[in-house]
């Protein structure tokens, strides 16, 4: 319990990434809220539910939807993800511009603009908000941290965290949508 509560809270605080897992490679002591947590080594953090089955979601609706908008329903069944969970997801990316609904008989979702113009960055950001693995305060220099002015620490989570957003921002939709049509058609050539 302690466990998932710490997972949780790093999450929260100190990691929106766009890796699916980040195993730690030490114990990592931290203290938030003033409290210290610690995570041993070979633990994984990992992106919530809402990231990893947004983006299966978007992937599957430019999979499905070129031609006429695909049902909540049919998207869940074929990710097995469920419907109300998938109604919250797509409520998020419509608010967002990223899906479009139709109603009606023919009525559905379609993505909201074409796939090559969607980065996996905005999904995540929509999805999960910031995608900074390592909050620190030096690196914003908002007066919070005392020690900044001499921190290198600081350089090494702004190429993390500078890592990650240009990793996730330069993959887009598009790509993805490419690569799972790629491996679903040697999947049905074997």
């Amino acid at each position: 319990m302690r466990q998932k509560h710490l997972l949780t809270l790093l999450r929260q605080y100190m990691s929106k990434t766009a890796l699916t897992e980040l195993t730690v490679s030490g114990k990592v002591i931290m203290k938030i809220r003033g409290k210290h947590w610690e995570l041993e080594r070979g633990e994984k953090m990992k992106l919530s539910t809402r990231a990893r089955y947004g983006l299966k979601a978007l992937i599957d609706l430019g999979l499905h939807s070129e031609n006429e908008a695909v049902s909540l329903q049919s998207i869940a069944e074929r990710q097995d993800i469920s419907t109300s969970y998938l109604e919250q997801l797509m409520a998020m990316l419509k608010k967002a511009g990223l899906v479009k609904s139709s109603r009606g008989a023919y009525g559905g979702y379609q993505l909201g603009k074409p796939a090559d113009e969607i980065s996996v960055g905005e999904v995540l950001r929509v999805l999960e908000g910031s995608l900074e693995a390592a909050a620190c305060p030096g690196i914003e220099n908002d007066g919070t941290c005392h020690g900044s002015d001499v921190c290198v620490a600081k350089l090494v989570w702004k190429r993390i965290n500078d890592s990650i957003t240009n990793a996730v921002d330069t993959l887009m939709l598009g790509q993805l949508i490419e690569e799972s049509r790629r491996v679903h058609e040697e999947k049905q050539q074997v």
